[in-house]
């Protein structure tokens, strides 16, 4: 569990309460205190961390200690925190930092592609076709040319509405 403030916790298994994960200990970060904005485990079940103002914190599914990558928007002179991760099929992960756009990196943390745009993008998720999906703030779900880094509006969301996740099922439909 992912907090605002109070980090990486977990709930002890047959527990009601969360705990401080204090496994995640690292010299980067105090993982008690940080505000973890997103987490997520890619297909070879190591949990990825974007933690606001301070960059990604990568734990591998075999006991290694966690691998500190510099925020992304080092690369810009415009603050932000992380709010989505993505690693794709090609092994690149794919970091959208507020009000700084959509970064592709590789495995090692090493920037191939920066897409600026002022709209925060709190998703992001490839189908099983390899098209790429973004949420976008204040538009909607968006498809995303990989090449070009053009972004393509398909579902208009109107109001106050974020598109907080993007998943797919075996039957090739999106859900948002």
């Amino acid at each position: 569990v992912g907090t605002y403030g109070h980090g990486l916790c977990h709930v002890n298994q047959g527990g009601k309460e969360l705990v401080g994960a204090d496994a995640f200990a690292n010299t980067f970060l105090d993982m008690g205190q940080t505000k973890v904005n997103v987490l997520f485990e890619d297909r070879h079940r190591n949990l990825w961390i974007g933690c606001q103002y301070q960059g990604v914190l990568v734990r591998g599914h075999r006991p290694t200690p966690f691998v500190f990558w510099k925020s992304p928007a080092s690369h810009s002179k415009v603050p932000g925190h992380i709010n989505a991760l993505y690693c794709d099929s090609r092994n690149n992960v794919w970091c959208t930092v507020e009000g700084n756009g959509i970064y592709q990196l590789d495995r090692n943390g090493n920037l191939l592609h920066h897409i600026p745009m002022t709209e925060t993008v709190f998703s992001i998720y490839e189908d099983s076709n390899r098209t790429l999906w973004a949420g976008v703030e204040g538009k909607g779900l968006c498809s995303l040319d990989q090449e070009s880094g053009e972004l393509t509006l398909v579902w208009p969301v109107k109001g106050d509405f974020f598109i907080r996740c993007i998943t797919e099922d075996r039957h090739k439909r999106l859900y948002v």
